[in-house]
Order: structure tokens, then sequence, then C-alpha cells
């Protein structure tokens, strides 16, 4: 599937891997609901978090205590405020939603090659 965003001028698509038993995509973009797993790990390459540093603290809080699918870190990802991506220990940013730090991010880790890191 493949979708152009109208905040940037770039094409985004949705895509997974099955490689080695393992499948490989970002956790909005793969859906396992129609299948029985015998195991699952979820393993995170990157982070999209606040950039004010007290911000970024109640966030990690939250974040720590709480499950991805619950009311309080959906809630987070709400919050009106400047966000960063962290991949590999780099920064990016910032961006004025978390809408858009997710589309740079996707289309970072897939290899598309423009900076805005600071």
């Amino acid at each position: 599937m493949t979708n152009v965003s109208k905040d940037r001028k770039f094409v985004t698509r949705k895509s997974m891997t099955i490689k080695a038993c393992t499948v490989t995509g970002f956790a909005d973009e793969v859906d396992f609901s129609r299948y029985e797993l015998i195991e699952f790990r979820k393993t995170r390459v990157s982070r999209i978090v606040p950039l004010r540093r007290p911000l970024r603290y109640a966030f990690f809080c939250i974040r720590a205590l709480v499950a991805d699918e619950s009311y309080l870190a959906k809630w987070t990802r709400t919050w009106g405020c400047i966000w960063t991506v962290v991949i590999e220990h780099k920064i990016y940013g910032p961006f004025n939603t978390r809408n858009e730090a997710i589309d740079f991010e996707k289309e970072k880790l897939r290899g598309v090659t423009y900076e805005h890191h600071f």
C-alpha cells in the first residue's frame, strides 16, 4: 500500500519482511490478529520522544509503568509538543507533530537518504 504525505512531499508505504522465521516491520503496519502465534517478541530499533526534558522524563516514567496498548500510553501519543526521533543514539528532529516524526522515522529506517538531525 502506498500513501502520499500531505505535510511532506514524499511517498510512504507499508511493508513487512519475513526471513528466517522473523517478521520485521513497523508496529502499526504488521497485523498478526489472523494468526496463531507460538512465540512473539517485540523489539524497538528507534524511539519517538518529546524534545523538552520535563516532558521526556514524564513520558519515560509513564511508558515504563504501562503497556503500549494502555490508555495512558495512548494518551502520551497525543501530546501536542515538539518530538524527536532517536535511532542508534542519534537524535533527529525537531518535529512539530508526532506523526511527522513517525513519517521521518519510517523513511529513515527504510533507507531514504535525507538528513534532519541535530
